[in-house]
């Protein structure tokens, strides 16, 4: 999907994808998966970070790359 930048380390996802509070957090005996999110376009093309938290239609990342400076309409994918 698409995304705006929120934060230095949060991304929004405008078409409101409603997922579960932290759903996408690796939790040792509650969700044993680790999430990453990759860019498929703009600046941070190819680039991939892990999810350390998410909320109904955000996603933060472990990144020291300023995302406040993607563009919008960036295409991400989990």
């Amino acid at each position: 999907g698409s995304a705006n930048p929120t934060s230095s380390t949060t991304i929004t996802i405008p078409s409101n994808p409603n997922w579960s509070s932290n759903q996408f957090v690796y939790s040792q005996g509650a969700q044993p998966e680790t999430y990453y999110c990759e860019f498929l376009s703009g600046s941070l093309k190819g680039a991939y970070y892990t999810i350390t938290a998410n909320g109904a239609n955000t996603l933060t990342l472990d990144t020291d790359v300023d995302l406040g400076s993607i563009a919008a309409g960036t295409q991400v994918s989990i």
